[in-house]
């Protein structure tokens, strides 16, 4: 028995070295950067699936603040949308936004990874996004999921109003042309980014403004809703049909942005996105309580309605500056637009004739017209006080454009015309 196992050792020391020889070779340095790397891909995969969710939230928000018969298109909007906006961004979009391009191109546009083809732990040349280790499939589902987002934002503020086929023609220039533009200048090292100094840490400006703006000028063409204005531009109040599928959606849409915000790190090892979870979380929750007061001190009601808004306008406001400044900070930025919407809102509301259901142009373009004014000749993070400088005047701004001339003069029909409407809601506080 002790002679088998002698001959037997030599046997297991032949099969076990190669795997011990293997083990020690391993340096430690390679297992910690693979970690790493790991780390990175999973959250940045995370924070793209809970931008995802916003969707939902979206869908929540605008059946709620829409009338009961026209529910059903309201999903299905929001679902061709996201389809129409994933073939669209990941055929030419992406590549416009974050691809590669010649030295006398690439400042205004990228210009290559068209259509990209994806493997496990593949890289593509986007040099905005070198410094994030995550694979290229994952910075891809990240910056696809903000168009999507930018995309909603644009057919929330024509809402019951738009033929269905209009969701598709203008979706796809959107996703495959007009928010890789605006992206690459902020997002993809474009211009403004590289040579100005430019900073959106997570797309108040290149998402939120550049949906609302697009929106905005869907308003300019549809005009107000029938039955909206009486004779003397008096307001008439069309409420949404379900208040609490309404704030449902706010709340989702709160939840989705701890990934909007936080995941615009790019990064999981150095812990940052913890930081900014406390950011996002302050300014929403001071955007809210300051809706609340506004509206109560001028109205003498608690409109549920406002107070949403206020935290969807503090969430905007927060996007751009949330991975810089402290959380004082973010409570002033939150404060300031959960203030400012209540104020744009009633304002237009009275004098406006040009109106939303869910209110993205004031809540959207006012909150998201921050981030490039606080452009820097380098590239560095600006102090708190200089962002809730920026903020405080950029708000001021967006009230004082707000009431030009065309959004003043008196709608041209008559109230009899309302008998025709076929579609039009709203959550805003009548006069």
């Amino acid at each position: 028995m002790k002679a088998w196992k002698v001959l037997l050792l030599p046997l297991v020391l032949l099969f076990t070295f190669p795997l011990n020889v293997q083990a020690a070779a391993q340096d430690p340095g390679q297992v910690a950067q693979a970690a790493g790397v790991a780390a990175d891909t999973v959250w940045v995969v995370v924070a793209a699936v809970l931008v995802m969710f916003m969707q939902a939230g979206f869908a929540m928000l605008e059946v709620g603040f829409s009338r009961m018969k026209n529910v059903g298109t309201v999903v299905a909007k929001v679902i061709t949308n996201f389809s129409v906006a994933a073939l669209s961004y990941w055929a030419i979009g992406f590549a416009l936004a974050f691809g590669a391009a010649a030295t006398w191109l690439f400042p205004l546009i990228g210009g290559s990874n068209f259509a990209p083809t994806f493997s496990p732990g593949s890289t593509l040349n986007l040099p905005a996004m070198s410094g994030s280790t995550a694979p290229a499939a994952a910075k891809f589902m990240f910056q696809f999921v903000f168009c999507a987002v930018s995309l909603a934002i644009v057919w929330g503020t024509m809402l019951e109003r738009t033929k269905f086929i209009v969701y598709v023609l203008f979706g796809i220039p959107f996703a495959a042309v007009i928010y890789p533009l605006i992206s690459h200048q902020l997002f993809g090292g474009g211009f403004l980014q590289a040579t100005l100094g430019a900073q959106d840490f997570a797309g108040s400006t290149v998402v939120h403004l550049t949906g609302a703006t697009a929106g905005l000028a869907g308003l300019l063409l549809l005009g107000p809703r029938l039955g909206k204005y009486e004779k003397g531009r008096r307001p008439n109040a069309i409420p949404g049909h379900n208040m609490p599928l309404a704030q449902l959606g706010v709340l989702i849409l709160w939840f989705g942005w701890f990934g909007f915000n936080p995941g615009s790190t790019l990064n999981a090892v150095n812990l940052h996105f913890a930081d900014v979870v406390i950011t996002t979380q302050l300014a929403a929750s001071a955007g809210a309580l300051a809706a609340l007061l506004g509206i109560y001190l001028t109205s003498r009601t608690l409109d549920v309605g406002m107070i949403g808004n206020g935290a969807i306008a503090a969430l905007v406001a927060i996007t751009a500056p949330s991975g810089y400044v402290e959380p004082w900070a973010a409570i002033v930025i939150g404060a300031v637009a959960g203030t400012i919407v209540v104020v744009a809102i009633r304002s237009l509301t009275r004098s406006s004739t040009i109106r939303s259901a869910v209110s993205p142009p004031t809540v959207w373009r006012g909150s998201g017209a921050r981030s490039p004014a606080d452009s820097s000749q380098s590239r560095r993070w600006p102090s708190s006080t200089e962002w809730v400088r920026v903020a405080s005047s950029t708000q001021a701004a967006c009230i004082s454009w707000a009431p030009r001339r065309w959004l003043w003069r008196a709608p041209s029909w008559s109230p009899s015309d309302s008998a025709t409407e076929s579609s039009g809601s709203s959550s805003e506080l009548s006069a």
